[in-house]
């Protein structure tokens, strides 16, 4: 859509939006996990994604069985074990294998893993962008970060992936749920969380309410700076809890839907 304001056309590009999931447990699970889906439908997302974890060559097979069922986007992620044995128990050997592994299966578009505070396992944060480049190398089409709470540190890195000709990064977005858990989880991945964080949260425990609206805000303030910055695409880890996601992309309002870019008219 273009819209003229005396010698200025503005043309609004679409933000697109995609959210992750993990499988429901239970019955009652999915058709909340359904409801809520149909709910985000409304933003009208590029995609959903649903985490699958598989050790061995079972996820071939189950990667030729989604392909067949029309699904034609995978996340590829060559995931974790928890000892020192995981070469051996993992189907491929890092996730640039697994890449050219489901090329071989047939013309997926894959999305690979990026990590704006360096992987874990990573010598640098050099050798972690060689890396990344291997991933696009070996035909992936982006990548969707580990998830950040700056926005600094995702446009720093976008900045280096760039210097590297890679160019297709999103940055992925975690509301903080649960103050308390997400700290334990980032400790364990690696990402870092500002210290007025600890502050804005301090003294909530137990107030669901409270810490609801303060994931909303911090959340939308981290999009909007973003946004700001020319970041066209979002990619939500919803951990089943759409209901946050959904409220920040409100918060968003036509931020969310469309993005201005404007080139003077001659």
């Amino acid at each position: 859509m273009t819209i003229r304001f005396g010698h200025t056309e503005v043309t609004r590009k679409k933000t697109a939006l995609s959210f992750e999931f993990f499988p429901p447990r239970s019955d009652k699970m999915t058709r909340r996990l359904w409801c809520a889906i149909g709910q985000l439908e409304l933003l009208d997302p590029e995609f959903f994604s649903v985490t699958y974890g598989a050790l061995g060559s079972a996820i071939d097979g189950r990667l030729r069985d989604l392909y067949g069922k029309g699904i034609r986007r995978v996340l590829a992620l060559r995931g974790d074990c928890d000892d020192d044995n995981a070469n051996e128990r993992l189907a491929y050997r890092d996730s640039v294998a697994f890449v050219e592994g489901i090329r071989k299966i047939s013309d997926f578009d894959i999305t690979v893993a990026a990590y704006p505070e360096v992987h874990p396992r990573a010598q640098n944060a050099a050798a972690d962008l060689v890396f990344l480049k291997r991933k696009f190398e070996a035909d992936a089409s982006r990548a969707i970060t580990q998830f950040f709470f700056d926005a600094d540190t995702f446009l720093r890195f976008r900045d280096s992936a760039a210097a590297c000709g890679l160019d297709s990064i999103v940055p992925g977005i975690l509301p903080v749920h649960d103050y308390a858990a997400v700290c334990k989880f980032s400790q364990r991945c690696g990402a870092s969380i500002p210290a007025r964080y600890a502050e804005h949260f301090e003294g909530m425990e137990g107030n669901a309410s409270a810490q609801y609206h303060l994931a909303v805000d911090l959340a939308t303030e981290l999009c909007q700076k973003l946004i700001d910055e020319g970041v066209d695409a979002l990619h939500f880890y919803t951990l089943n809890r759409t209901d946050l996601c959904f409220a920040i992309c409100q918060h968003l309002g036509s931020e969310i839907a469309t993005q201005a870019q404007v080139k003077m008219v001659a």
